[in-house]
């Protein structure tokens, strides 16, 4: 971080506010919390589980990872996993999560991350951008493989139009990792250089290799080395 900070980077720091990673430093802080605050297993996603939302002792645990962030000198937040109430979340003998919890999540974590002086992003929420004007009341946006489904590139223009970047990941096999896109890089970087994103193309093992789409031109040629 020190070295982010001496080379003048904008640092937007990742936090995990709808699931519990099992492995996470503070997930014995969760797991302690009666009646508990877990609910089912998040599919394809080993080890992680569904968070109420709903409760505040979920809401004072994810506000301390807020606080520590901050205490890190993050700038901006990245808060993940935003649509678990898409999910079948809990056991029968618990409500599943609600559009309108989520979105009064949404309205927490706006206000929260705000009052402690960062920025925040909205993710991977293109539904309800237009629909509960929520431009407004976030940053930025960051969108993973939209360059698969245009038309989800399109919910973020709202994002542009105001002046706010929307920040776009697409993955695929350049490195080591195990996925791979239909379309090619240079392809997937035309979409999002012509909806004026902000885009990179990363390997699905996350390693640290990238290529910026700011290298190819609207057409999918490379324009620079």
């Amino acid at each position: 971080m020190n070295d982010l900070h001496a080379n003048n980077r904008y640092i937007i720091c990742y936090v995990n506010v709808g699931s519990l990673d099992t492995t996470a430093s503070d997930a014995s802080r969760f797991k302690a919390v009666t009646p508990t605050i877990i609910g089912k297993a998040y599919p394809d996603w080993p080890g992680e589980y569904f968070l109420d939302i709903r409760r505040n002792e979920t809401r004072s645990l994810i506000k301390a990872r807020f606080k520590r962030m901050a205490s890190y000198g993050c700038h901006a937040i990245e808060p993940d996993n935003l649509d678990t109430y898409t999910y079948d979340t809990f056991p029968l003998s618990k409500p599943d999560l609600t559009l309108n919890d989520a979105l009064n999540y949404l309205d927490w974590i706006s206000t929260t991350v705000h009052g402690l002086g960062m920025a925040v992003g909205l993710k991977n929420s293109a539904d309800l951008i237009t629909p509960y004007n929520l431009v407004p009341k976030f940053d930025f946006a960051i969108v993973e493989s939209c360059a698969e489904f245009p038309g989800d590139c399109a919910k973020y223009g709202p994002f542009i139009q105001a002046g706010k970047p929307v920040f776009a990941a697409e993955y695929t096999d350049i490195g080591s990792g195990g996925c791979t896109l239909a379309s090619s890089v240079a392809s997937a970087c035309s979409v999002t250089n012509a909806a004026n994103f902000e885009g990179i193309i990363k390997s699905c093992d996350l390693g640290p290799e990238y290529h910026a789409c700011q290298a190819y031109d609207n057409n999918g040629y490379r324009t620079t080395p």
